[in-house]
């Protein structure tokens, strides 16, 4: 998707919430709704997300922005089968990766490279000394919305039709809801489908994400030929590591 594609959307949707000025089209709640404020991925679903950039929503009035690190992700389609999961990541610079997830291990071939590289999900303590390398997607099927949850949600706008739960930083929690100049001006902030309670548009450190919800697989997706073979030959030597000795030293 190019720029000019990801800007008419980010200038959607805060056209969307700019109506939210209209007191007749707008209704903020700042009670805490019932149920998980956000759902995990259906086990059988598929999505995309599309990434915009302060450089493709650049004010032309505004100073210079350094250019985009081609490796960037520019879209990202999520397909969820149970516990098998594939990830087609497209960059800023228009390479592609296919990557696959099952029983929690992570696999990805980048461009040009025959071989299958594995990345096995960290443990808490490895999470937390820094050493873990995580490539993994999270229980919840959504990367980088772990910050999103009771902690800091703060109300819900009603607005053409649809109602958003809202989620700031800690450090915004006194954010107007009825001030949609300073909601779009918030570096980082979530809005999450009251209905569904799945993610719809999430700006992370001005960098915007739009979720799209795709028609749902009908069966199980069945990983690579290659691939698949790469994970016998590892659960193998896992067996034979694993096994008891075969006699007494």
């Amino acid at each position: 998707m190019n720029r000019k594609v990801l800007g008419i959307l980010a200038v959607g949707f805060l056209f969307v919430l700019s109506r939210a000025n209209d007191a007749s089209a707008q209704t903020v709640s700042r009670e805490l709704p019932e149920g998980p404020l956000l759902r995990p991925a259906p086990e059988f679903s598929q999505w995309s997300v599309d990434f915009s950039y302060p450089q493709d929503r650049k004010d032309p009035k505004a100073g210079a922005l350094a250019p985009l690190d081609p490796q960037l992700s520019r879209k990202i389609v999520t397909t969820k089968t149970r516990d098998i999961l594939r990830e087609e990541i497209k960059t800023v610079g228009g390479t592609a990766t296919d990557n696959w997830q099952q029983n929690g291990s992570y696999y990805r071939k980048l461009p040009g490279n025959p071989y299958w590289s594995a990345y096995e999900k960290p443990t808490q303590l490895q999470i937390e000394s820094g050493a873990a390398v995580i490539m993994t997607v999270p229980d919840s099927g959504f990367r980088g919305l772990d910050w999103v949850g009771r902690e800091t949600y703060v109300g819900s706008v009603e607005a053409e039709g649809m109602t958003y739960l809202i989620f700031v930083p800690a450090e915004s929690r006194t954010v107007d809801l009825s001030n949609t100049k300073l909601l779009q001006e918030l570096p980082t902030i979530a809005f999450v489908d009251a209905k569904s309670r799945l993610p719809v548009r999430v700006k992370d450190k001005d960098v915007l994400r739009t979720y799209k919800f795709l028609t749902p697989p009908g069966a199980m997706q069945v990983v690579p030929a290659d691939l698949a073979a790469e994970i016998k030959k590892g659960d193998e030597i896992k067996a034979k590591f694993n096994a008891a000795p075969s006699r007494e030293y």
